[in-house]
C-alpha cells in the first residue's frame, strides 16, 4: 500500500474557506475517481508558521502504482486546476509518494 501525500500551506485569509472546500468538494471529487481507498487530513503542528498561514497534510491511500498512475493520467490536472482557480496563490502545495513498509 502507498500514500499520496499533498502538503498544503493555506494563507490565514483563506484557511477556513479552503479547509471547508477540501472537506466538502475537493476530497470527495478525488475519492470519486476510484483511485484511492482512504483519505486523511492532518494539521501540521510543528514547525508553526502562524504569521503566514497554516499547513496541512492530505494523505490519500492507494493500493497499487497503477492506481496512482491512472489518477495522474486521468484526473490530477483537472482537479489541480480547480484548486488553482478557487484559491490562486493563497494555497501552495507540494506532493510526495510514500510506500508503507511496516505497520505496528
Amino acid at each position: 500500500m502507498f500514500y499520496y501525500n499533498v502538503t498544503c500551506h493555506a494563507d490565514h485569509s483563506v484557511e477556513t474557506k479552503w479547509l471547508t472546500w477540501m472537506k466538502q468538494i475537493h476530497i470527495p471529487e478525488v475519492m470519486q475517481t476510484g483511485c484511492f481507498v482512504e483519505c486523511k487530513i492532518l494539521k501540521v503542528i510543528s514547525p508553526v508558521h502562524i504569521e503566514h498561514g497554516t499547513s496541512y497534510a492530505i494523505q490519500y491511500l492507494y493500493r497499487t502504482p497503477e492506481d496512482f498512475e491512472k489518477y495522474l493520467a486521468e484526473h490530477a490536472d483537472i482537479l489541480r486546476e480547480k484548486t488553482s482557480a478557487e484559491f490562486g496563490n493563497s494555497v501552495h502545495a507540494f506532493r510526495t509518494q510514500l510506500e508503507i513498509l511496516a505497520q505496528y
